[in-house]
């Protein structure tokens, strides 16, 4: 048995009108238990087929505790009972779906195809949900706070310069012109200023209490320059932002996304590190789209994926960093977000001299209505 397979459990019947076909049996696992075994199972699983005269009190206590152990869940219910007040607990308790024997052995296929369908997407929800759970918040903390580190070095420089040029001023002359007080105290407010901006972009990205919302790729593109370009100046690298940025809006968690952009920025900043390139050293972020569809593309020009890697990279703990370094969520949970949060992809393709990381989001803006007359 492949236990790296998702199980599906089935309950044990005299019937046998679930078949699992070849594709089903190729992503999942099935898993033959009596109602008491069901009870006091451990296995994780996605979900749960049962073949049963009637819904009575002990299968519903077994949905209950499967429910409680396992989060995303669902039953496949075949049964000739159509006791809508027996059947209405399950359906509030887990997503539920209900077939007669008759209607299930008719439509056989087409049942099959969606039931697969959706045990693969409450797979895709567990796996997201997991891992976001083993998130490093350790790793990302001391991240934040290197970044706060990088951001404020130069507003910090230029404030202490300012100081420095008033006290020398109060020393050549008694009478300091306004002009000059005034020039100097702006640029201290406007540093002061563009570190409160820094810090709370940088405490945003960790924000626990969220809400979707409509939001400008601009002001994102924009936000991930304020965050990077200084840092990246210190290793040579230019950020390049196209300007103007196609203003495209989208809808879901602005802070998932813009995670998903700074990690695919910091690993091609990573990338440069003992990279054998010569000429211009840059990161470029890019935005197109077309009726359907918004494409957003990290590259660089460090060399590219190596080959044996490219397969790997996306899968869950794979890392070319040190335990104690990287940026965070990494590229598995980085494309799990892309996939889960906007129903899009995460794609690598490889050119000749460097890499791109092609999200892909459905169109969900005003853009994409359409009206009838």
């Amino acid at each position: 048995m492949n236990d790296s397979k998702p199980a599906i459990l089935r309950l044990q019947s005299a019937s046998a009108l679930f078949i699992p076909t070849q594709s089903m049996l190729a992503a999942f696992r099935i898993v033959d238990l009596t109602l008491e075994e069901l009870s006091m199972s451990t296995i994780d699983a996605v979900g749960l087929i049962a073949e049963i005269p009637r819904i009575d009190t002990a299968f519903l206590n077994v949905v209950r505790s499967l429910k409680a152990r396992h989060g995303a869940f669902c039953v496949c219910l075949i049964t000739p009972d159509a006791d809508e007040e027996a059947f209405w607990p399950l359906a509030v308790l887990t997503h539920t779906v209900r077939f007669t024997p008759g209607h299930f052995a008719l439509r056989c296929d087409t049942v099959m195809e969606e039931l697969e369908k959706l045990f693969l997407s409450v797979w895709g929800n567990k796996r997201y949900t997991n891992a976001l759970k083993m998130r490093s918040r350790r790793s990302g903390l001391v991240d934040s706070l290197g970044m706060v580190a990088h951001q404020w070095r130069q507003p910090i420089n230029l404030i202490s310069m300012e100081a420095i040029n008033l006290m020398i001023q109060t020393g050549i002359e008694e009478n300091i012109k306004s002009a000059s007080v005034a020039k100097s105290a702006q640029i201290v407010s406007d540093q002061a200023q563009r570190m409160s901006d820094i810090l709370k972009s940088v405490l945003s990205l960790g924000k626990v209490h969220r809400a979707k919302e409509l939001f400008s790729i601009r002001e994102l593109f924009e936000r991930i320059a304020s965050l990077w370009s200084e840092q990246l100046k210190q290793h040579d690298i230019e950020l390049l932002v196209p300007h103007p940025v196609q203003d495209a809006q989208v809808y879901g968690y602005q802070t998932d996304l813009e995670e998903v952009l700074i990690n695919l920025v910091a690993n091609a900043k990573d990338a440069y590190t003992g990279a054998k390139t010569s000429g211009r050293r840059f990161i470029s972020l890019e935005v197109r789209s077309d009726q359907s569809h918004l494409y957003l593309s990290v590259r660089d020009e460090a060399g590219g994926v190596p080959e044996p890697l490219r397969e790997q990279i996306f899968q869950p703990d794979f890392s070319t960093k040190n335990k104690d370094e990287g940026f965070g969520i990494g590229l598995h949970v980085a494309r799990l977000i892309i996939e889960q949060e906007f129903k899009g992809s995460l794609e690598l393709t490889v050119g000749p001299k460097g890499s791109s990381f092609i999200a892909t989001l459905p169109r969900n803006d005003l853009c994409s209505l359409r009206f009838i007359d």
